[in-house]
C-alpha cells in the first residue's frame, strides 16, 4: 500500500416574530456504484442504535453506555421520485398569500444561529432542492427556482437536484454570487422575502445595499414559509445537556463569564462626547482595560453587555455540552452576558438537576428559548448592546440601531482560538487514541484489499467508525465519514450511503477524511493512500499538490499578511502543470477542501484525487 500523509506546522420556526419590514429606495462521470459488503464482526462488540435528535444514538462499547453521542447518518434523500415541484408550489402559495406578496424569497442553509452545520428540522434549503452540501442559497420566484453553490459543490449539486431548478455554479466563467444575481434581476418595488433569523447582520447589510439600488423592497414575515409549506418538518432535538468538567476545559466558566465582562468594560467611547451614531468599532490592543466600572455621565453610549448566537461559543462560554446539532457538542440556546447578569434562554426540560445546581452557583438565571425576543425588544437594557456581525439579523431588528454596537469581530472567537494547556495536552491524547484507532482501521482495510474482498467506501466508513467506539471518552464523530475513491474523492464533501457507494479497487487512490469527538478534543484526519500502483498521472497530480503545501509551509512573510496574497504560492506548482482548484486558498482551504478539487477542475486530470494532510480542530 503506498501510503502518504503529513502534518501542518427565535424562536421555533413556527413562532411568529413581530413583523418588520424595510423599503429600500434609491462534470466528471460518476462512478459506477456496487452492492455494499456488511461490516465484519469485532471481538469487541459495539452496538449502534439510532434516535431521534441524538445522532447516532446511545453507543455501547467497553462495557460501557454513552449518554450522548455526536454523529449521525446521513440524511440526504437518495431517492426523489415525486421531485421538487410540488413542494415549490406549496411554497409559492404562502408567498402570494403574504399580506404583502413576495416575488421572491431567500432560503440560506444556517439555522437560526447562524451554524454551519444544523439539525434536520433546520434543512430547509436541503428539503426543497435535495441538494444537501453545507452550503449554498435558494432563491423561489414565483415562476423559477435558482441554487447558488461555490466550485466545492458544482458537481453534487448537479447530481441532486432535479429539472425544477436552476444551478448558478459561482465562479465559473463569470458566473455572479447570488447578491450580484438580485442586483441584475430585482426592478423597482420587486418584493423581497427572507427569515431574518436565518440570515445574519452581515450578509443582510450587504442584501439591504444590492435592493436598495434597484429600488425593491425587503421584508421579514412572520413565519418561515419553507416551515409553514411543509407538512412532515422533523420535530427539533430537545436534547438534555451536561457540565463538561473543568479538568477537559482547563477554566472555569466563572473565569469566562470574567474576561467578557473586562472585554464589555474595555469597549467605552474614548471620550464622553462621543457621537452616540458611532456603530462600527475597533478593539484598540493599546487602550486601557479598566477591571471596575467607571461612571458614566451618559450610560446609554456605553456598551453593557453582550448578544451570543453562536451555539459553540455558549457552550464554550458556560463549559457545558450537548446533542443538538449533528457531530457537534452544542445544544439550542442564546445567551445575554452584561456587567450585571448572565441569561441563558433554553428550552425548558433540558436541565437536568445537576446543571440548574451548576448554573445556579453561576449566578446564571435560566429563561425560556423563545423569551429572548421580549427581552431584547421590551427589556430593561441599560446602555449598549455588543453583536458580531454573525449575529442573527432578527437580533438587531429586536433592539433597533440605538441600542447596539457591531464589532467587526468575535471576542469568544478569539478567546477560544488560544488554547490553555489543558486543551492542548486533551488534544494529544484525544490523537494518540483516534490515531490508534485509524492505524488498526488502515491494517484491516490493507488486509482485505489483499484478499481481494469487496470492500465499498461505505463499508469501510462504517468500520472506522466500529474501531473508534473501542477508544476511550468517544462520544461519537467529528463529521460524517467522507470516505471516497475515484473520481467520488475529487467532491470536497462527498459521503457514501449504502445504497450508493463504490467499491475500493487497486487501480485508483482512495481518501478518507474522518475523525472522532472525544471528551478531550476533537480530531480531524485526512489521507489518501494508493493500494495498487499509482499511475504516473496521479504521481504527478500528487506531487504537485505536496509542492504547494511546502511552498506554503516554507514561506516567509510579515505579520498580518492575508491568506489570498499567499495564493499563487500555493497554486505556483499545479500551475505548471495547467492544473488548478475552485475554492479559496486558506487555512481551512488548504485543510479539507482545496486539495480534493485540484482534480476536479484540472485541465489535465480530473477524475482522482491529490488529497493528503491531517488537520486537527478540537471542538470539545
Amino acid at each position: 500500500m503506498h501510503y502518504s500523509g503529513c502534518l501542518p506546522s427565535f424562536m421555533t420556526s413556527r413562532d411568529p416574530l413581530p413583523r418588520v419590514s424595510i423599503t429600500t429606495e434609491p462534470d466528471p462521470p460518476r462512478s459506477a456504484t456496487s452492492s455494499t459488503t456488511p461490516i465484519e464482526k469485532h471481538p469487541v462488540s459495539a452496538t449502534l442504535t439510532p434516535s431521534p435528535g441524538a445522532g447516532w444514538g446511545k453507543v455501547i462499547c467497553k462495557g460501557r453506555t454513552l449518554s450522548v453521542t455526536f454523529g449521525t447518518p446521513s440524511t440526504r434523500h437518495e431517492n426523489m421520485s415525486d421531485g421538487s415541484a410540488s413542494k415549490l408550489e406549496d411554497l409559492r402559495k404562502l408567498m402570494r398569500e403574504e399580506p404583502e406578496p413576495l416575488d421572491y424569497y431567500i432560503v440560506p442553509s444556517e439555522d437560526a444561529h447562524q451554524s454551519e452545520y444544523v439539525a434536520a428540522p433546520d434543512k430547509r434549503r436541503e428539503y426543497l432542492s435535495n441538494f444537501s452540501g453545507s452550503a449554498g442559497v435558494a432563491i423561489i420566484s414565483l415562476t423559477e427556482a435558482h441554487l447558488f453553490v461555490d466550485s466545492r459543490y458544482w458537481v453534487q449539486a448537479k447530481r441532486e437536484i432535479d429539472p425544477n431548478w436552476i444551478l448558478h455554479k459561482v465562479g465559473f466563467e463569470g458566473e455572479k454570487n447570488w447578491l450580484d444575481w438580485i442586483r441584475d434581476v430585482s426592478n423597482r418595488n420587486s418584493m423581497w422575502g427572507v427569515d431574518s433569523r436565518l440570515i445574519s447582520y452581515r450578509t443582510a447589510s450587504r442584501l439591504v445595499t444590492a435592493l436598495s439600488q434597484r429600488h425593491s423592497k425587503l421584508r421579514f414575515p412572520r413565519l418561515n414559509l419553507v416551515d409553514a409549506s411543509r407538512p412532515d418538518r422533523p420535530v427539533k432535538p430537545n436534547n438534555p445537556i451536561f457540565v463538561h468538567d473543568v479538568k477537559y476545559t482547563g477554566q472555569t466558566a466563572a473565569e469566562k463569564i470574567h474576561l467578557i465582562r473586562e472585554w464589555i468594560r474595555s469597549q467605552r467611547p474614548p471620550s464622553e462626547d462621543v457621537l452616540p451614531t458611532i456603530e462600527i468599532t475597533t478593539d484598540d490592543d493599546n487602550s486601557s482595560k479598566p477591571t471596575e466600572p467607571v461612571p458614566e455621565p451618559n450610560g446609554s453610549l456605553f456598551p453593557r453587555g453582550t448578544v451570543i448566537s453562536a451555539l459553540d461559543n455558549i457552550a464554550w462560554l458556560l463549559n457545558l455540552r450537548g446533542s443538538d446539532v449533528p457531530f457537534n457538542p452544542v445544544f439550542y440556546a442564546y445567551l445575554v452576558v452584561t456587567l450585571d447578569e448572565v441569561i441563558l434562554f433554553i428550552e425548558p426540560g433540558k436541565t437536568g438537576a445537576a446543571v440548574e445546581e451548576y448554573l445556579q452557583e453561576l449566578n446564571v438565571t435560566v429563561k425560556g428559548y423563545n423569551d429572548l425576543w421580549t427581552y431584547l425588544r421590551k427589556g430593561d437594557i441599560k446602555g449598549k448592546m455588543l453583536l458580531d456581525p454573525q449575529i442573527p439579523y432578527a437580533v438587531a431588528l429586536m433592539l433597533a440601531s440605538s441600542r447596539y454596537t457591531v464589532l467587526p469581530y468575535n471576542k469568544i472567537t478569539d478567546l477560544k482560538a488560544i488554547k490553555n494547556e489543558t486543551e492542548m495536552e486533551g488534544l494529544r491524547a484525544a490523537y494518540l487514541r483516534d490515531g490508534g484507532a485509524y492505524v488498526r482501521w488502515l491494517a484491516w482495510l490493507e488486509e482485505k484489499i489483499k484478499k481481494r474482498e469487496p470492500v465499498t467506501e461505505w463499508g469501510a466508513a462504517q468500520k472506522l467508525t466500529e474501531y473508534r467506539t473501542y477508544t476511550d471518552n468517544f462520544m461519537g464523530l467529528a463529521y460524517e465519514n467522507i470516505s471516497c475513491t475515484g473520481a467520488n474523492a475529487a467532491l470536497p464533501h462527498y459521503t457514501p450511503s449504502r445504497s450508493d457507494s463504490s467499491l475500493i479497487d487497486t487501480t485508483t487512490p482512495y481518501l478518507n477524511d474522518s475523525g472522532g469527538q472525544y471528551l478531550d478534543g476533537t480530531c480531524d484526519t485526512t489521507r489518501t493512500v494508493h493500494f495498487g500502483t499509482p499511475t504516473q498521472e496521479q504521481k504527478d497530480a500528487f506531487t504537485r499538490v505536496l509542492q504547494g503545501h511546502i511552498a506554503i509551509d516554507s514561506a516567509i512573510f510579515p505579520s498580518g499578511v492575508t491568506g489570498i496574497k499567499l495564493d499563487a504560492l500555493a497554486r505556483n506548482a499545479l500551475w505548471q502543470d495547467q492544473m488548478d482548484y475552485g475554492v479559496r486558498t486558506s487555512y481551512r482551504a488548504l485543510s479539507r477542501h482545496s486539495l480534493t478539487s485540484i482534480l476536479l477542475n484540472s485541465m489535465a486530470l480530473d477524475t482522482v484525487s491529490a488529497r493528503s494532510l491531517m488537520w486537527v480542530s478540537p471542538r470539545f
